[in-house]
């Protein structure tokens, strides 16, 4: 009996270990993330005071300011929540394959606007039990990843399929793009909040997309997998 708890056990503690490293990344990466928003804010307001013609114009940059570190606070919400597995009682059976290809027609244009193409190859009648508003939620933010990180003339396929195996059934669901990818070496850090491969943040965006996306699949007992496209 023993034998048998300690394999248990050991899980539960290298589970304990891993949230509590990443509560700490976590906590320093919020730190990191909007120290700088809120220095640019607090200079605008400062030139404000200094200059009363430019009061509206600092107003409206203070405002861009705070709905961006708003939308920061808000993912890391969501991300707690659907960690939390209290969203497993929204589940239900819906039509997985009607949900890829509203996603792919909404993106069509965005991707065209960006001198991209994007295609969808999705197998009809695949359908899902889980939380609708979540898995599009994922897939939109893959897509969004894959057009605002690569350059133009790039392919950008979604694709659905059902993989049957002697023992086993699975539903897989790829974005695949021909774009410049993740380094190797980043594919795993990628996953974890506020974690951007531009350590710049000169690009768009928060670093949460993918970690909201890895959310979902755990909340789902599925895997995210990154891999090279070749190219």
């Amino acid at each position: 009996d023993f034998d048998l708890l300690v394999p248990a056990i050991n899980r539960m503690l290298e589970r304990i270990q891993s949230l509590m490293e990443n509560f700490e990344q976590v906590s320093n990466d919020i730190a990191h993330d909007l120290r700088t928003p809120l220095g640019r804010l607090r200079h605008d307001l400062e030139a404000a005071r200094s200059n009363p013609l430019q009061y509206e114009a600092a107003l409206d940059r203070g405002l861009e300011k705070l709905d961006a570190i708003l939308d920061t606070f808000s993912a890391l919400l969501r991300i707690a929540q659907i960690g939390s597995g209290e969203r497993r009682s929204h589940f239900s059976s819906f039509d997985l394959s009607e949900l890829t290809r509203m996603v792919v027609d909404s993106f069509e244009a965005v991707a065209e606007s960006e001198h991209q193409r994007l295609l969808g190859r999705v197998t009809a009648g695949i359908s899902l039990i889980g939380d609708r508003e979540l898995i599009a939620q994922a897939l939109v933010n893959l897509v969004e990843n894959a057009i605002r990180h690569s350059p133009r003339q790039t392919l950008i396929e979604v694709s659905l399929t059902r993989e049957v195996g002697l023992d086993h059934q699975q539903v897989v669901l790829t974005v695949g793009d021909t774009g410049p990818g993740i380094p190797v070496d980043e594919r795993e850090k990628v996953l974890q909040r506020l974690y951007r491969v531009d350590r710049s943040r000169t690009t768009p965006g928060n670093g949460l997309g993918l970690a909201l996306a890895k959310a979902v699949t755990d909340l789902h007992r599925a895997d995210l997998v990154l891999e090279d496209n070749a190219p």
